[in-house]
């Protein structure tokens, strides 16, 4: 039997979809426009958005060598691919505040949860598990995503979260998800992981001896499911088929 279950949160319990996607990839253009301007240092729009999509594509290479910046790299990040898009040297006093509004989340651009999501979060909890999220940040940094979290009731339901800029560690390094097992004091054998991506989250979770539950019909050669479900109100019966929660 489960004694916890551990959640992914982008395309698991949350949904970005592009009527919020792009007008949050417009507001964000335009405020780091901004920030950089008060810092002496001009650039269009036009330049700044593809160093914003290089920077994201940057991110996600790093997370799929299971790695991640800190906080503040993400503005050096964006700073030094700025500086290669220009052949100009921006402004590094400007990297904390550009973390401000590169990190940032407008609350009335952010992705929707997933529908069942604040359900199952809290049957499970009435089941008696522990939860945990275990989460790749992309832009958006760990106090950034709690906030969102917090907006939708989520966070309460969660008995410890980890997020990949603060370890420093990315899905889907086996480390990451042992430091969500760690903080609820579960064996892997004790956990299952409930996630989209084939390789970040089900052969991550798998390599880390976790029970890997994915959400959706995203495939990749070679790497398949312990379960399959096509949303977060399968969970619980998919479990119960397995044995792994009481029937």
């Amino acid at each position: 039997m489960l004694r916890g279950v551990l959640f992914d949160l982008w395309e698991t319990l949350i949904y970005d979809r592009p009527e919020r996607s792009q007008p949050r990839r417009a507001w964000r253009t335009a405020a780091v426009e901004a920030v950089l301007r008060e810092n002496g240092f001009e650039a269009a729009a036009a330049e700044i958005s593809p160093v914003l999509d290089a920077a994201s594509s940057a991110l996600t290479q790093l997370h799929d060598q299971g790695r991640d910046l800190d906080a503040i790299g993400r503005s050096h990040l964006f700073l030094d691919l700025l500086d290669a898009a220009t052949g100009r040297r921006a402004p590094r006093q400007a990297a904390n505040a550009l973390l401000d509004v590169i990190a940032a989340m407008p609350l009335d651009l952010a992705p929707r949860p997933a529908p069942d999501a604040l359900a199952v979060l809290r049957g499970l909890k009435a089941a008696g598990l522990a939860i945990g999220l275990v989460s790749n940040a992309g832009f958006t940094t760990a106090p950034n995503l709690r906030r969102l979290l917090d907006h939708y009731d989520l966070l309460q339901s969660f008995d410890v979260l980890v997020f990949s800029d603060e370890h420093r560690v990315a899905k889907p390094d086996a480390r990451i998800f042992q430091a969500a097992l760690d903080g609820l004091g579960l064996a892997a054998s004790e956990a299952a992981f409930v996630g989209d991506s084939p390789y970040n989250d089900i052969a991550g979770a798998t390599s880390a001896g976790l029970f890997a539950v994915q959400v959706g019909s995203k495939a990749r050669d070679g790497i398949q499911p312990r379960a399959r479900i096509q949303d977060l109100a399968e969970l619980i019966p998919t479990l119960r088929d397995h044995a792994l929660l009481p029937a």
